[in-house]
């Protein structure tokens, strides 16, 4: 189907016995949650915003050396590095600077 397909990273080298049938490592879901008592509708469009001085303090997340799922949240915005850039230039009319050692958006 078009939703579900077999992915084994290139440059990883994985035993056959690992991946067949299939290779599944971790499945999962994420959500952004905000308080409704203080915003009748989420007050964020673009995740470049939590970014924003407004928020500074504001945003909790778990340390992703103490919890999987915070790293393979993060892992995502790397993934999708080429869609972290256009939301970057959506909000901010240009495209993001990024220091010598960033290697793309998702960084």
């Amino acid at each position: 189907n078009e939703y579900v397909w077999r992915f084994i990273p290139d440059t990883t080298s994985v035993s056959p016995e690992y991946t067949e049938p299939l290779l599944f490592s971790r499945f999962g879901t994420t959500m952004l949650a905000y308080n409704k008592e203080l915003n009748a509708e989420c007050p964020v469009k673009n995740m470049w915003e939590l970014t924003q001085p407004e928020w500074k303090g504001k945003v909790v997340i778990e340390d992703p050396l103490a919890d999987a799922s915070t790293l393979s949240k993060l892992l995502t915005y790397v993934s999708h590095a080429d869609e972290m850039k256009q939301a970057y230039i959506d909000l901010y009319g240009s495209e993001p600077v990024l220091d010598a050692d960033t290697p793309d958006a998702g960084w």
